[in-house]
């Protein structure tokens, strides 16, 4: 039932309102993105 109501408040309010917070989830700005990595691959010795 817990669960039903955290699906709710997303659906409503959306991934990334202060209400998703409130009800104990994590704001989808709060989620580190992805960085690419550097080309080469090496240890930057020649």
């Amino acid at each position: 039932m817990v669960l039903g109501s955290r699906d709710q408040v997303v659906a409503q309010f959306g991934k990334d309102s202060n209400e998703v917070q409130a009800v104990g989830l994590k704001k989808a700005s709060e989620y580190k993105r992805p960085a690419r990595k550097k080309a080469g691959g090496g240890d930057g010795k020649q």
